[in-house]
């Protein structure tokens, strides 16, 4: 890989999208005095070379006693310059460093979190904040996209 100016990339937020956002009617029955959520999130990445774009797609799942109570999922799709794409590019390949994963799902996880708490006002779940998380937990190494030749 080789690194660009002082080794930082350059990218702007392109878009987002909330491709999904249910809450189920499980979530009516909702004891207020015993909320003992599991959470699960997760978080994967795709890379557009035609767009120079990095998608980070990331799900959350709030559910207690195995029922199911809300399902969500944001798309944030980050144009990266192509200086930058140039930068990152070894051969075929294009190796996105584990703390830009980080710091782009860490946008995302922040703007779910917001949203969550907009679409919960007034049901059952409008108590409940999904915490900060630190994705350093969840992104544990580099990504490598291979690129079309």
């Amino acid at each position: 890989m080789k690194e660009n100016e002082k080794g930082k990339i350059a990218y702007q937020i392109a878009r987002m999208e909330l491709t999904q956002f249910s809450l189920s009617d499980s979530s009516k029955d909702l004891n207020q005095q015993e909320i003992n959520l599991t959470i699960n999130t997760r978080v994967n990445f795709a890379f557009s070379e035609e767009s120079s774009a990095l998608r980070c797609k990331l799900s959350v799942d709030f559910s207690q006693n195995k029922a199911l109570l809300l399902q969500t999922e944001l798309l944030m799709f980050f144009r990266i310059k192509d200086e930058s794409v140039e930068a990152l590019k070894d051969g075929s390949s294009l190796k996105i460093p584990r703390h830009v994963l980080c710091q782009f799902a860490s946008f995302c996880y922040g703007a779910l979190r917001g949203i969550i708490y907009l679409k919960t006002i007034n049901t059952p779940l409008e108590n409940v904040c999904l915490p900060p998380l630190e994705m350093k937990k969840l992104i544990t190494g580099d990504t490598v996209f291979n690129l079309e030749k």
